[in-house]
């Protein structure tokens, strides 16, 4: 797998908007967007980027479910979505990824997608 993420860098000191695939944000981002709307301002992390990856992955394998949210626009479903299929329940391979995700333990990462393909 490769990912090309060509003209999106950002400085991780200075707050923004979000510019990201939506279905993809990480749950803090969407979060910020639920509370304080569309145009809010966060400062971004190099473990949102990562988030992003297991979202992307997820959704790769997962095409059939990721189509529930595949037009949606909302944070708050969108949000929805992924706690109900990355989060809740029983400790999945997708809870240790989002978790190398959070500790930007790229390795850990790594593994674990390379085991899910």
């Amino acid at each position: 797998m490769f990912l090309n993420d060509w003209g999106c860098a950002v400085t991780t000191t200075q707050s923004m908007t979000f510019r990201g695939a939506l279905r993809h944000a990480p749950a803090r981002i969407l979060e910020v967007l639920q509370t304080q709307g569309v145009d809010a301002t966060y400062i971004p992390r190099p473990e949102d980027d990562l988030e992003m990856v297991v979202k992307v992955v997820f959704e790769l394998m997962n095409l059939g479910l990721y189509s529930q949210i595949a037009l949606v626009n909302d944070p708050a479903e969108i949000s929805a979505f992924w706690k109900t299929h990355l989060v809740a329940g029983t400790k999945t391979t997708w809870q240790e990824m989002l978790g190398a995700a959070s500790a930007c333990d790229y390795a850990l990462l790594k593994y674990l997608i390379s085991k899910l393909l």
